[in-house]
Order: structure tokens, then C-alpha cells, then sequence
């Protein structure tokens, strides 16, 4: 392009809020052509070069070219910006870290003042800030808000964690915001393949054969590709992530005489507790359960590019995440027909416009719609057996424990969140580029439902093994 009367040129580029680098080339008849690398940050909404070229042209001598590691664009990310706390960590750093790049909270804990909440069977891991609970986060992938906690680690650029609110263009949050940018495709195809394995059997000393002290197992596969569908106007990335985790599932009727005696209980309580559910039909009823939680979890994501011309840059992001968890909070003093299995699935489609005027105005449109479902369901819809044994111990004394049977009274739960967001950001750039003013909006429509009663068909409650038997 051509610079206009002042000597000015202005390009747009939808950088989608991550680091990006930049090489400039300006030629000019009769003048010395130069070459620029220049570097983007995160925090920077525009970048200003001033050239200025000499008055005769010069004869380029032969080049030598040596390899060199390259300067890192990206070594003063993690400064502090005035009011701002936050922590910036690129794709290719999360995938050399020892966690798990596709979890966003395990990412959001690499800030500092951040404190991760693993998940457990039946509950993904959260993270808190400042001592929030974790519905003070929020997620955003490419701008738009999501209620996925994960991404595929193929498909992130970058990842910002964010931990105030100082800034009125976000909002929806007080405790934390996890921004994810995702990679785009561009001219050239590209694409990258992950694996890993995570297995007790390699564990320094060797892995336990009781499910009450046993690791667990994961592994995933996940793959990210993408190219031009055509040159200099569309292009096209879609990645991938398949996740499973195997972890032993205890309960009373696997534990050994070791592990009995640690829960208070003696094997031939046990046995004889066994006995009488069995003769109940329950047992029969809930069928063959394994003894291995499975957490199944597929996450993909979709983004579309398009140039269309000097005035408007789209892009479509899409996301799909499908879970499932079985069998899941099953008890170590109750027997597995008290769990149940797990399935959740999620969904967002983001459009991302931005629009270059002739007076100098840009205007930024994000608008998107996700919906997500939860349902637990128990292996039994009967009502809840407790039954308390009291088994002699060492002293001679005697231990009370509750064993379990029957239904769960936390299942089925269900739950199923729709959210509807757009914003819309009208800026004017001064035509020296020293101030920039910005208008913007934002609306949010959610509904959300819940089933969360508690204990549904009851309880029954035993004081003892003969008042179970009689």
C-alpha cells in the first residue's frame, strides 16, 4: 500500500488479543529501503513505527546468514501493567510444564495469589482468588465467555490469567478471568500432534495393588491442523483433545482384612453385611459395576477467518466438549450400587466482526451463544440404607461404621445453563495515534435450572446389623 498526504499508512490486523510479531518492509524510489521486526503484546491495542528513509539508494552487499536463537518477543509479558495483576503463559510454555495444558484452572494457578482446588470424582478442579469461591471466575476463549473449563492444548496460543477487575471493558467476574486466544490458520498449513501418559506404574517405588492407596491413570491424545482455504482471505483451524482417566473406585466389598481394620470394621461384619443386601434383590438390580472410575472427555474446538477486504475481519470460534464419568461417588464404606454415573456436554459458537471506517473509527462486535447440561444418575432409584456396625478393636473397645447400601441421596441431580453475550466496541484513533477513545457495550442474558433435591426417596436408617437382619 501507499502512504497518504501526511506520509502516514495505517493496516488493521485481528491479532485476537495474543502476542503476534510483525515484519515491515518500506521501499520508495531513489531511497534506501529498510526492514523492521516489530513485536505485539498482549496489553497493547496498537503498535506505532515511525521510518524514515535515506536520501540515495545503496548497493546490498552478499548476506551471510547464521543460525541464532532468536530474541524472545515475549520477555517482558509478565510485567505489571499500571492497576493490573495478571500472568501471561503461551501454548508452547504450557505444554512443557508437568501439568495438564488443557485444564484452564491448572493454568489459571500458575499466577501468583491463585490456590487450585483439585477435582475429585465428581467435580472438576476450580481455583479461587483472594479467597472467592469459584463462581467468581469466569472463562473466555477468543473474547466470548464459556462454561468450559477446558481447551484443547493443540489449539492455545496464549492464555492470560487476570486477577482484578480494574479494567470496566471486563466485566461478568470478581475473582478471576481465564482468556484464551487459539491459534488461526493462515497461509501455510500447519499442525502439531500431543500425547501423554500418566501411570502409578511409574511412580518412584512402584504402584500399590489396593484400590484404597492406588494412583490413577490418564492419558490423552490430542492433535491441532490448520491452513488457508484461500490465500489472503479464509482460512481454517479445528483441533482436538481425547482424555481418559482411570481411577480405582473403593468400596466395602473389594477392601482387604489391613484396610477393614483402618475403617473400623471386621471382616465377618462385613461379610455378613454383604449377605443381607444381597438377599434384598438390590445387588441384582444394579448389575456388574466396575471397580475402576472411568472419566471419559472429549474437547475439540473450531475457528474460522475471513478477510474481507480492508474494512472487515471475521471470526467464527466453535467449541464442543462432551464428558462422561462412570461409576462415580460410590463411598469406601458403602458397596458400588450406591454410586451412579455422570454425564455433562457443552457448546458455544462466538462471531467476531471488526470493521475499519475511512474517518479513522474501528468498531469491535463480539456476539455468542453457549449452553452446557449436567445429569447424575444412581445406579438405584430407591431410598438410601444406612446401616451402623460396631466391630471390637485392640483395647477392647468397640468402633462404630457406617456401611452404606441402597440408592444415593445426593442423584439424580440435573443441570442445564444457556447464556446469550455480545459486546460491541466503537474506537476512534487520533490521527497520530497518541490517544485513543473507545466506546463500548455489553449485555448478558442466562438461565440456568437445577435440580439439586437432596435424599429424593428417603432414608433408612439401621442401628445395627440384627435390626438390619430382623
Amino acid at each position: 500500500g501507499t502512504t497518504n498526504d501526511k506520509g502516514q499508512y495505517r493496516i488493521i490486523i485481528d491479532a485476537g488479543g495474543g502476542q503476534s510479531q510483525y515484519r515491515v518492509s518500506v521501499k520508495a524510489i531513489g531511497k534506501n529501503p529498510v526492514i523492521y521486526n516489530v513485536a505485539r503484546q498482549s496489553d497493547d491495542d496498537r503498535i506505532i513505527l515511525n521510518v524514515k528513509l535515506g536520501e540515495t539508494p545503496a548497493k546490498l552487499q552478499d548476506l551471510v546468514a547464521n543460525a541464532a536463537r532468536r530474541p524472545n518477543p515475549d520477555q517482558n509479558e509478565n510485567r505489571v501493567t499500571a492497576g493490573e495483576s495478571s500472568r501471561s503463559i503461551s501454548g508452547e510454555q504450557a505444554m512443557r510444564l508437568p501439568i495438564d495444558a488443557s485444564d484452564l484452572a491448572a493454568l489459571a494457578a500458575l499466577a501468583p495469589g491463585v490456590i487450585l482446588t483439585t477435582g475429585t470424582d465428581s467435580t472438576a478442579a476450580t481455583f479461587s482468588v483472594a479467597g472467592q469461591s469459584a463462581a467468581s471466575n469466569t472463562y473466555v476463549v477468543n473474547g466470548q465467555t464459556t462454561s468450559s473449563t477446558t481447551v484443547p492444548q493443540d489449539a492455545v496460543r496464549s492464555t492470560r490469567v487476570i486477577t482484578n477487575s480494574y479494567d470496566v471493558a471486563r466485566g461478568n467476574f470478581s475473582g478471576g478471568m481465564v482468556s484464551v486466544t487459539t491459534k488461526g490458520g493462515g497461509n501455510r498449513v500447519t499442525g502439531s500432534l500431543s500425547s501423554g501418559l500418566q501411570s502409578p506404574s511409574l511412580a518412584w517405588g512402584g504402584n500399590t495393588s489396593s484400590a484404597f492407596q492406588a494412583g490413577n491413570t490418564a492419558e490423552n491424545f490430542g492433535a491441532g491442523f490448520g491452513g488457508p482455504l484461500k490465500h489472503n482471505v479464509t482460512a481454517l483451524f479445528g483441533g482436538f483433545q481425547v482424555h481418559r482417566r482411570l481411577q480405582p473406585s473403593p468400596s466395602l466389598d473389594i477392601a482387604d482384612a489391613t484396610t477393614l481394620g483402618r475403617l473400623g470394621a471386621s471382616p465377618d461384619s462385613v461379610a455378613k453385611f454383604i449377605r443381607l443386601v444381597n438377599g434384598t434383590g438390590l445387588t441384582d438390580q444394579a448389575g456388574a459395576i466396575s471397580a475402576t472410575s472411568t472419566n471419559d472427555q472429549l474437547t475439540s474446538v473450531l475457528r474460522f477467518d475471513w478477510d474481507a477486504g480492508q474494512v472487515h475481519v471475521i471470526t467464527f470460534t466453535g467449541q464442543l466438549n462432551l464428558n462422561g464419568r462412570d461409576p462415580q461417588s460410590v463411598g469406601s464404606t458403602n458397596l458400588p450400587q450406591v454410586g451412579g454415573n455422570n454425564t455433562g456436554n457443552s457448546g458455544s459458537g462466538g462471531l467476531q466482526v471488526t470493521s475499519r471506517f475511512n474517518n479513522g473509527m474501528i468498531n469491535a462486535f463480539r456476539g455468542g451463544y453457549t449452553a452446557s447440561n449436567s445429569t447424575s444418575t444412581p445406579f438405584l432409584l430407591v431410598p438410601v440404607g444406612r446401616v451402623t456396625n460396631y466391630s471390637p478393636d485392640s483395647t477392647g473397645g468397640v468402633i462404630p461404621t457406617t456401611f452404606g447400601f441402597g440408592g444415593n441421596a445426593g442423584m439424580p441431580r440435573t443441570s442445564n445453563t444457556k447464556t446469550l453475550e455480545f459486546t460491541n466496541e466503537l474506537s476512534l484513533i487520533s490521527p497520530a495515534g497518541a490517544h485513543r477513545w473507545a466506546l463500548g457495550f455489553y449485555g448478558n442474558k442466562q438461565d440456568f435450572t437445577q435440580d439439586a433435591t437432596t435424599n429424593q426417596f428417603g432414608t433408612f436408617l439401621y442401628n445395627t446389623l440384627g435390626d438390619f437382619e430382623n
